[in-house]
């Protein structure tokens, strides 16, 4: 029974029936439910479905003259600039779902982010978690909070925040695993960058500690207190090549040093424990760092792989295991952005039900590539999802990432009651089995779960029937769908596309005959495996530094990528470029029309009209063999930035400039005439290392034009990719081939 009581002195004095309208993920209408004040007054509005499911209910009411007035609720957010914006919602989102037998084994395959708020606890234990991931430890501050760190100066210690915060999930039986994090002032190498926040941490806090003898003091400590409760220990958070993580600023050598103290303590303290690598993420960055992190002699100092985001591919961690000689480290997701929406998310406003296919999809491919633990982060929204647009526009970086929303007030999502489903249709326990084909284009999966074998299905584009999964039935089998419906297996009835279907208690002979296909794949590895660089020709020759040079253009496979919704691209903007390569560096000009000129920024000058461009150092296509800046024309003048510099490893080049510096060596002149802005870039060797000057090779480059006119950014034009994505991914760069000398 779904029932709404009003608060004592709320009703309108005008209100003479409320109406409550039940529609379904789909916003189709299903019922209407009517009742009088006095009802209203006395039981309140009541509800009883007729099916598990998630539904969202719409109220209005109704005076003596039968006008009519909506029930919204507002909601006010506002950006660190102080930029306010009002929110309605008229929608009350309710879950109707059967709860997980309370005697369901323990298995700890499946979890959540815990982030030290136990109100988190109850809605976690509503979906069927068992296993909790703290994060984080906090030696020397929580996030900006440094009121709760542990040690604030060396040697004295304050237990009792985490104390608080840990008794809870103890108490709730919950499987813990907790996470090192966070260097305190007294012990940085970098105490005067204390003041200095990143989007969320202080920038002291993102090295190893001078003394390394601190951190293992620390962890002893630690560990002796919980290691009656935490048997996982993960050491520090999103550590990556410089300029790939504001949680890691130092480098992959200090890091090893730091894995390697760690995981020493904690075994000498409690030999039975585990210990995992601080979780890197499916992005190019991260693939660098663990390359460096193995090649550095890492691999005996943890024991599981921890790995952060959505589109889970493992398959670039194999390989560079392979390359390295390493054992391939079974494999735990522990930050999983299962229905992240943020300020770099292609799709800002997919549906609900688009949300929730993207999270089963993406369990699906973890459970088939083996990864042994999933962590959803996290249980609460931080924002909601319909503000994402409102903090673009305002240059806040924030999220909505959680099962449940907590404004205006709490309800679960829809991805909440797929889970739970899952969950419940599991028993909290799956494996890859084998994967087949049902009907034409259905996908279907086997897994061996605590209920004993489950077939999901679902298709993409083409509807499965209920006869395409008739050869897969007996007579215990049973149907339901992903929010826990049963649904009858006779007759030829249409399972909707994009939704999940379980068949429990399958016909295991019929599905051992059937033929193993492999169709689930990660869709970052079906984009890159589909993905064709565009290629141009470069000059081999200076370009002038005065006229637009004679030469090979590159005029064409300019992509335009919108990032405002309902903007679209201006007929005015375009952009075309040409490079230069000879023996003391690489010559770059673009031309961009653009009807007006809009940088204004402060210090996100890609939010304004700029340049971006990329250059793989290397020519590995791996984050940290590249080059990035951006150049634009400011009110003041030129701006030439370097954003990243390739890693120098154990050399010391002369004459590169550093990441997030002012470009040294190089030059830029940017000149605008009327509606035409001209970008010329000149760049000695020494800023592209390890890059040096061969005639016979190819040119791996990306190039980028931002647009704003006055609105905000706008959207970019691309040559190339891999600099305006969700990533910065040099392995997306274009190919210029050598043309004649100038």
């Amino acid at each position: 029974m779904v029932a709404f009581k009003p608060s004592e002195g709320t009703l309108p004095a005008g209100l003479k029936l409320l109406e409550g309208r039940i529609f379904n993920v789909s916003d189709k209408l299903l019922e209407t439910v009517q009742i009088s004040r006095e009802t209203l007054e006395s039981s309140g509005w009541a509800w009883k479905a007729k099916e598990d499911g998630f539904y969202d209910i719409e109220f209005s009411w109704r005076d003596d003259a039968g006008n009519r007035t909506d029930v919204i609720e507002t909601f006010w957010k506002q950006a660190p600039n102080g930029t306010k914006a009002r929110f309605d919602r008229k929608k009350f989102s309710v879950a109707v779902t059967k709860r997980l037998d309370p005697n369901v084994k323990h298995v700890g395959q499946f979890g959540f982010h815990y982030h030290l708020n136990p109100k988190e606890i109850p809605l976690a234990q509503l979906v069927g978690y068992d296993f909790a991931f703290v994060h984080s430890i906090p030696w020397g501050t929580y996030y900006t909070f440094t009121d709760r760190a542990i040690e604030p100066e060396r040697g004295v210690y304050n237990w009792d925040y985490l104390d608080s915060k840990l008794q809870p999930l103890t108490d709730a039986g919950f499987e813990i695993a907790a996470q090192f994090l966070y260097t305190p002032v007294w012990a940085s190498p970098h105490p005067e960058r204390s003041k200095e926040i990143l989007v969320c941490l202080p920038a002291s806090s993102a090295f190893a500690p001078k003394d390394l003898n601190d951190f293992t003091t620390f962890v002893e400590k630690t560990v002796e207190r919980y290691k009656d409760r935490i048997k996982i220990w993960e050491i520090w958070n999103e550590p990556a090549m410089p300029g790939g993580s504001i949680y890691w600023l130092d480098t992959p050598e200090n890091y090893v040093r730091m894995l390697k103290a760690g995981y020493e303590t904690v075994k000498r303290v409690d030999p039975r424990a585990e210990v995992w690598n601080g979780g890197i993420g499916m992005r190019s960055a991260y693939y660098a760092f663990y390359d460096k992190m193995l090649n550095l002699g890492a691999t005996p100092y943890f024991d599981k792989l921890s790995l952060h985001g959505v589109s889970t591919d493992i398959a670039p961690y194999r390989r560079i295991e392979t390359e390295n000689k390493a054992p391939h480290k079974e494999a735990v997701m522990t930050e999983w952005h299962a229905i992240l929406v943020g300020n770099m998310s292609n799709k800002l406003m997919d549906s609900e039900a688009g949300l929730s296919m993207r999270m089963m999809r993406d369990q699906f491919i973890q459970i088939k590539q083996g990864i042994t633990k999933t962590v959803i982060f996290e249980m609460s929204n931080q924002n909601e999802k319909e503000t994402t647009n409102f903090a673009i526009a305002n240059n806040w970086f924030t999220h909505s990432s959680g099962l449940f929303r907590l404004t205006p007030r709490l309800e679960p999502r829809h991805p909440a009651v797929v889970m739970a489903t899952f969950l419940r249709e599991t028993n909290k326990q799956a494996a890859f089995t084998k994967e087949v084909l049902v009907g034409k284009e259905g996908y279907g999966l086997l897994m061996a779960t605590g209920k004993g074998s489950v077939l999901a299905v679902w298709s993409e584009t083409e509807p499965v029937t209920v006869n395409d999964i008739k050869a897969f039935t007996n007579a215990r089998s049973v149907l339901r769908d992903w929010e826990g419906k049963d649904l009858s297996l006779d007759g030829a009835a249409v399972l909707a596309p994009k939704q999940i279907y379980y068949l429990s208690l399958p016909d295991d002979v019929a599905l051992a005959k059937a033929a193993a296909v492999e169709r689930l794949i990660p869709s970052t590895r079906i984009q890159r495996a589909s993905q064709s660089a565009p290629k141009a020709f470069f000059t081999l020759g200076k370009l002038p530094s005065d006229i637009l040079p004679d030469g090979p253009w590159v005029a064409k496979d300019w992509n335009y990528v919108s990032m405002m919704s309902q903007t679209k691209r201006s007929d005015s903007f375009a952009a075309r470029a040409m490079v230069g390569m000879y023996e003391g560096g690489v010559d770059v000009v673009v031309e961009v029309k653009d009807a007006k000129h809009v940088q204004e920024q402060k210090d996100s000058w890609w939010r304004g009209d700029s340049l971006q461009l990329g250059i793989d150092c290397e020519g590995r296509g791996m984050f940290g063999g590249n080059m990035e800046l951006i150049a634009a024309l400011k009110p003041d003048g030129v701006f030439f930035w370097k954003i990243s510099v390739a890693n120098a490893g154990a050399d010391l080049p002369a004459g590169v400039s550093l990441a997030n510096e002012p470009i040294r060596n190089g030059d830029c002149k940017i000149t605008r005439e009327g509606e035409t802005t001209v970008y010329r870039i000149r760049l000695p060797w020494s800023e592209l290392y390890p890059m040096a000057y061969d005639p016979n090779r190819d040119l791996k480059i990306s190039l980028l034009v931002n647009n704003n006119d006055g609105q905000g950014r706008a959207g970019f034009l691309e040559w190339g990719g891999g600099i305006g994505g969700s990533e910065k991914d040099p392995s997306q760069y274009g190919v210029l081939k050598p043309s004649v000398k100038n």
